[in-house]
């Protein structure tokens, strides 16, 4: 997010669960979805949903309408409201992803709305865009084979799941390896877990159990409507009225809390975390996803060129991500939070679906593979290098890539941020206290600080941005971190310390400290990690004019920009 810092968490493979009981090993949602039933029960069904086959009809004259007049049909919609999440998480800080802890989002702290541009995109719009789409070489990358689908981690450990529908669609549930549907029923639908094993109530009352070891599977019941003879119908008419429903929103989609999702999910017992705790792991097509994390990550008044860059470095770093995860036998590949890219589900943010689509397969990448293209909100001025950021040892030796690492940048750029320059101060005592939590956390020796009494800075990169620190306590031990080590310290919760708070929150590495009595002055510029792009830069430069393309490389040189399909 143009909000808060983040893109990138290099402690990942620790975070995945390896007990037995608790892992599952599920293959891609989208598989797992056949409906059941004779061809009766699907006319039957279909009678049902007499209303939503003439609201598709109407939609499939209007598109072929439309395209005689050469009108864009159907509309993209818009209208969106989000408020963004005002605090990253307590370990980073900021917003994005995964191998870099917490990046820092540009809309961090700050509520903006969705709909960023108007309904009914016209298609010279899009026509051009794709122009400058097509310039780019069609190059094959290390395990690109088309576009992907991602697996999105949506709860941690819960307890409940409510989960429903955007439409009067029933919803599947079923074991993963089940070949057909176990039951159909009618949402909402309340989901829960106990040593038992699984418990899933409808909205009629109805309820199914499965055994605790199966992975649930949690598919909308129309998710099969292209399958219906209407819609299946070995013509034009067929295939566009399927692609209207989807595109004008009308094709189901299952919501949880506050989101709508397109793909279908899984559920994976926690037995590592309690009895009672799951995971919900959404399975949806990458373009999809991409359009709920644009939309996350900038804000809604932002220029289409910002979109667009945002759109190519989330899917680079989501790709690199989805790899490595299913390299090391994770049963998800990326969080939907500050741990990796912000993401919320389905959105109608018209300017945040056209940058998708914009770039639609266009990554970065170095040497033959795609580039964990990391990023920030604001970077203060001078950028940070990952290689100085995150572990370099066997298995993350992509943090060694060339376009990773900084380089003279103009100095001016994200001046907009309202975390360019920024001042908080601390106690000694809470401070020690925060750095004693987070030793004790990360296993580092800082978990054997007395009283923090001097902090000096001991090496920086050749940006001049601070990249190791030592600490020396009361009783003259000296402790030493890495610049963003330290920050996260900083902001790790403490018993009996209040939460970190937007005023008191570091929200950088790159600061200067200044201690005087039982007070800490920390001053510092940007927000986030400062590998990669800096959203705040990107907007700027696209106010300027510059297009994406421009844009993407200016923080990644000597990657190549590709269409990996």
């Amino acid at each position: 997010m143009a909000r808060a810092a983040r893109v990138g968490r290099d402690d990942r493979s620790a975070n995945v669960y390896a007990s037995a009981g608790s892992a599952v090993g599920a293959g891609p949602a989208k598989d797992a979805g056949p409906r059941g039933g004779s061809r009766a029960t699907r006319f039957a069904g279909l009678r049902v949903r007499a209303p939503w086959l003439l609201a598709l009809l109407a939609v499939g004259v209007l598109t072929a309408a439309c395209n005689r007049m050469n009108l864009a049909w159907p509309p993209v919609l818009g209208g969106e409201a989000s408020e963004k999440n005002t605090e990253a998480r307590s370990t980073g800080g900021a917003a994005p992803s995964r191998s870099a802890g917490a990046r820092g989002s540009a809309t961090k702290g700050r509520s903006t709305s969705g709909n960023s541009g108007t309904s009914g995109v016209t298609l010279p719009t899009v026509a051009s865009a794709s122009k400058e789409l097509s310039e780019l070489p069609s190059t094959p990358v290390q395990g690109v084979f088309g576009e992907p689908e991602v697996r999105v981690r949506l709860l941690e450990a819960a307890t409940v799941a409510n989960i429903s529908t955007n439409t009067l669609a029933q919803v599947l549930v079923m074991p993963a390896d089940a070949t057909v549907p176990t039951a159909t029923l009618r949402a909402p639908l309340s989901v829960a877990l106990d040593a038992e094993g699984w418990t899933v109530r409808d909205a009629s009352g109805v309820t199914a159990k499965f055994v605790r070891s199966a992975e649930l599977l949690i598919a909308p019941d129309e998710a099969m409507l292209p399958a219906s003879p209407l819609l299946a119908v070995p013509s034009p008419v067929g295939g566009r009225l399927a692609r209207a429903a989807a595109s004008a929103g009308l094709a189901p989609k299952l919501t949880l809390d506050s989101g709508r999702f397109s793909g279908t999910f899984l559920l994976l017992a926690r037995s590592d975390a309690s009895p009672r705790a799951f995971d919900l792991i959404e399975s949806v097509a990458i373009e999809e996803y991409l359009r709920g994390v644009v939309t996350a990550e900038m804000f809604a008044s932002w220029p289409r060129g910002a979109f667009q860059a945002q759109a190519v470095v989330a899917r680079s770093y989501a790709i690199h991500q989805r790899q490595l995860a299913r390299a090391q036998g994770a049963k998800f590949d990326l969080e939907s939070n500050v741990r990796d890219q912000a993401y919320k589900g389905v959105t109608d943010n018209t300017t945040a679906a056209l940058a998708v689509l914009d770039t639609r397969g266009a990554v970065l990448a170095w040497n033959g593979s795609v580039l964990r293209a990391y990023y920030s909100s604001t970077t203060g001025g001078r950028a940070a290098s990952a290689r100085d950021t995150w572990p370099i040892i066997k298995g993350f030796e992509y943090n060694l890539a060339g376009p990773l690492q900084t380089g003279p940048r103009d100095a001016t750029l994200g001046r907009t941020s309202p975390w360019f320059r920024w001042q908080v101060t601390r106690t000694r005592a809470d401070l020690s206290a925060r750095l004693r939590a987070w030793g004790q956390a990360a296993g580092h020796p800082v978990k054997h600080l007395r009283e923090v009494v001097g902090v000096r800075l001991a090496t920086s990169n050749d940006q001049g941005r601070p990249s190791r620190f030592v600490l020396t306590d009361s009783t003259g031990a000296t402790y030493t971190l890495q610049a963003e080590q330290l920050r996260f310290a900083c902001n790790a919760e403490a018993p009996g310390l209040a939460a970190i708070t937007r005023e008191t929150r570091v929200h950088s590495s790159d600061v200067q400290w200044a201690i005087d009595g039982a007070g800490v002055t920390i001053t510092g510029r940007g927000f986030g990690h400062g590998v990669g792009m800096c959203q705040y830069s990107a907007k700027e430069l696209a106010d300027r004019g510059e297009k994406w393309r421009e844009i993407v490389t200016t923080f990644y040189p000597g990657a190549q920009l590709v269409r990996a399909y």
